[in-house]
């Protein structure tokens, strides 16, 4: 371990001096490395389950923009006036409060802490580096570029397996904990990564947007998640309703009407959804057909018992919980 530390200071000192003269290029850095970070508990290294070396970097972010505003080291008007910003400190002063509250306030303290980082990081820090189209673009292609190699290791391990179902919960470890957290991401980054393959005017940056796109597409499939499926999906059909110059207004409308029509047939809808008995299963038609089923499939039950289980949880503690992280 001793070795081990020797020979990463040269890139702490290096990552310190960035922080401290070029905070700008750190973040883009830290954005580049985020989809490869590892978990200390997957490298069996200590019980933290601390992501190296993001949340390190960002740790300490954290405790540089703290002195900034000790030192009365003003941020911009735009980000402070912000509604968002305004949102954000609402969060962390309720977080703070039910931290005090909290079942275990020691993990309620690292959670809130871990937010912080988060938070700095991702917004206070990088927010002002999306002045230019540019920079929005650099941040969706540092962060698409690794995760195309992640997703191709994984691949390439699934196919080892015959792309089986099962196998595909764990085959993106050690770069995420399983396929949920994995296909959400996936989801969250196609259409930006759509978007950007169509924006590049240079031929071979095209074309190596459009091959992140196809790697994203076939990476999502084989994630077996079904919640990523129907996010494309719901998104997709939500985009090309803006695109032909549906207001928000009347999606907003729609969206409260649907509600109360599925509201009132849900007694019917329940009664069709228990019908379906189609588990999960490696055929893609049978995987997506097992979405409704909530009578025998094993990870929809899951979920709808985690569902009751915080719905119990809040009826016990209604106002301030049972602290944050203890969930």
């Amino acid at each position: 371990m001793n070795y081990l530390f020797f020979a990463a200071l040269p890139l702490v000192l290096a990552a310190l001096a960035l922080a401290l003269v070029r905070r700008d290029l750190l973040m883009w850095a830290i954005t580049a490395m985020v989809p490869l970070s590892m978990s200390l508990e997957d490298l069996g290294i200590g019980g933290l389950g601390l992501y190296l070396p993001t949340e390190p970097l960002l740790f300490g972010l954290l405790l540089l923009f703290l002195l900034d505003r000790i030192g009365r080291i003003p941020m911009q008007n735009e980000v402070m006036s912000h509604p968002i910003t305004r949102i954000i400190a609402a969060m962390f002063i309720w977080l703070l409060l039910t931290t005090i509250t909290s079942f275990d306030p020691l993990v309620s303290l690292k959670f809130t802490i871990a937010r912080a980082w988060f938070v700095v990081g991702f917004f206070f820090i990088l927010i002002p580096l999306f002045s230019s189209r540019a920079d929005q673009q650099r941040f969706v292609a540092l962060y698409l570029s690794t995760l195309t190699l992640v997703i191709s290791y994984t691949l390439v391990r699934h196919a080892g397996y015959g792309f089986d179902k099962d196998a595909g919960h764990w085959v993106m470890s050690p770069f995420f904990k399983d396929h949920t957290s994995y296909g959400a991401v996936l989801a969250m980054m196609f259409f930006p990564a759509v978007a950007l393959a169509m924006q590049r005017k240079d031929a071979l940056v095209r074309l190596a947007t459009a091959t992140a796109v196809l790697v994203l597409s076939v990476g999502l499939i084989f994630s077996f998640t079904r919640a990523a499926w129907l996010s494309i999906a719901a998104a997709g059909g939500l985009g090309v309703l803006i695109y032909f110059g549906v207001r928000l207004r009347t999606l907003a409308l729609a969206g409260c009407v649907l509600g109360i029509f599925i509201w009132g047939a849900k007694d019917q809808l329940l009664i069709s959804m228990e019908r379906n008995t189609q588990d999960s299963s490696d055929n893609l038609t049978e995987h997506v057909e097992s979405m409704s089923n909530v009578s025998s499939d094993a990870s929809n039950l899951e979920r709808i018992n985690r569902w009751n289980c915080a719905l119990a949880l809040f009826y016990e503690r209604p106002l301030t919980g049972w602290g944050p992280g203890t969930y």
